[in-house]
């Protein structure tokens, strides 16, 4: 008899998931050196063109901010639970 490994690793696969897309959104430094195509460019890549080396126009920046973190937060809420569970899982002794 064999084990259903899918449903039970199913919250880990999950949070692997959720994490790999999160740190993928907000790479800067890998998309730094290899996109030079301005309709390529990661979203954190995209808002450093608001920072110059002698100012920055924070109002601008922080708007940007604001609407560049609603992905991540709808991608959270959606798989909240999945998360949790993915988080604990192997936490509990027994």
């Amino acid at each position: 008899m064999s084990l259903p490994v899918l449903p039970l690793s199913l919250p880990a696969l999950a949070t692997v998931g959720i994490l790999a897309f999160l740190r993928y959104w907000n790479d800067f430094s890998f998309a730094l050196v290899f996109i030079s195509d301005p309709y390529l460019k990661t979203v954190p890549l995209s808002l450093s063109i608001f920072a110059t080396g002698y100012s920055t126009d924070s109002k601008l920046t922080m708007a940007a901010m604001a609407l560049a973190v609603i992905p991540t937060i709808i991608a959270y809420l959606a798989f909240q639970e999945q998360v949790m569970k993915g988080m604990t899982a192997g936490a509990v002794k027994g």
